[in-house]
């Protein structure tokens, strides 16, 4: 019979290792502080990343095994649960870090048109997604343009 308990608690470490692997990524391309934040997902931030120096959205991380790019260019509907219209969510699809970001957030970001590499629909909404590679290009400025 399986160890529920150590199931469980191999699963929530590998959550918190791809977010501190996130923040340390994000804070490399951008030149700005990320940290995952304490109980993430809790009542207090419901995100798991976020830039301490502001300018940034706040990031929602996933590491599953059941999303990946094939998947999700065939049906973007299956990111329909992890994505909303106002966060930016990053999930691990193989060797990749892929983003993906509501278009209603573009004209508060500064975001470089060509580094989309998809342009999905999840519940008749559009959406954008890229490599996190690509996630310095998203960076504000007080005008709110890059």
């Amino acid at each position: 019979m399986p160890d529920w308990k150590k199931i469980g608690k191999r699963s929530k470490d590998k959550g918190k290792a791809f977010e501190r692997d996130i923040a340390k990524r994000l804070t490399v391309l951008t030149g700005r502080r990320w940290r995952r934040t304490i109980c993430s997902g809790g009542q207090y931030e419901s995100y798991d990343v976020k830039c301490l120096d502001g300018g940034y959205p706040p990031i929602e991380c996933k590491n599953r095994k059941d999303i990946t790019l094939e998947k999700v260019w065939k049906n973007p509907d299956i990111l329909r649960s992890i994505v909303d219209e106002f966060s930016v969510v990053v999930f691990h699809s193989g060797s990749l870090n892929l983003c993906v970001v509501p278009c209603s957030m573009k004209s508060g970001l500064g975001f470089e048109r060509a580094a989309v590499v998809a342009d999905l629909e999840i519940d008749g909404l559009p959406y954008w997604m890229f490599s996190i590679e690509h996630f310095k290009v998203l960076e504000q400025t007080d005008e709110g343009e890059a």
